[in-house]
C-alpha cells in the first residue's frame, strides 16, 4: 500500500505525532492561562489591602467589608491595635477563594501617629503651648 513516497503506517504515525504535538501544546497553553489567572486574583488580594492600609493611614473612613472582582468575592477584616500611646497599628487581612488553590489570604500592617486635636497639650512640643 504505497501512495506517493509514504506507507499506510508512516502516515498513521506522523498523524499520531502531531496528535501528540498538538495535545501537548494546547496543555501548556490552558496551564499558563490558568498559572495567570491566579496571579491576577493573587494581585488584585494584595491591591485591595495595601490601598485599604494607605486609607487607614490616611485617617479615611473604610466602609465595606467586601469585594467582588471579576466574579470573586474578595472578604477585608481590619485588626486595629495600639503600639504605643502614640503609634497606631492596623492589620488588613484580605480573603478570596480560589479556584484551583482553595482558600488563600493576604495579610498587610501599617502604622500611623495617633491623631490628636490642635491645641492640646501633646499636640505642642514639649507640651508648652
Amino acid at each position: 500500500m504505497r501512495e506517493r513516497g509514504f506507507t499506510y503506517i508512516e502516515a498513521l504515525l506522523a498523524m499520531a505525532l502531531l496528535s501528540a504535538v498538538i495535545l501537548f501544546v494546547h496543555e501548556a497553553l490552558y496551564y499558563t492561562a490558568r498559572e495567570r489567572e491566579e496571579k491576577m486574583y493573587e494581585t488584585q488580594g494584595y491591591l485591595f489591602a495595601y490601598s485599604l492600609v494607605e486609607q487607614w493611614k490616611a485617617g479615611l473612613t473604610i466602609t465595606g467589608t467586601s469585594q467582588e472582582f471579576r466574579g470573586t468575592l474578595y472578604e477585608m477584616r481590619l485588626i486595629p491595635g495600639r503600639v504605643t500611646n502614640r503609634v497606631e497599628k492596623c492589620e488588613v487581612e484580605v480573603r478570596w477563594e480560589s479556584r484551583r488553590l482553595g482558600r488563600r489570604y493576604v495579610r498587610f500592617t501599617g502604622y500611623r501617629f495617633v491623631p490628636v486635636k490642635p491645641g492640646t497639650p501633646s499636640a505642642t512640643i514639649g507640651g508648652l503651648p
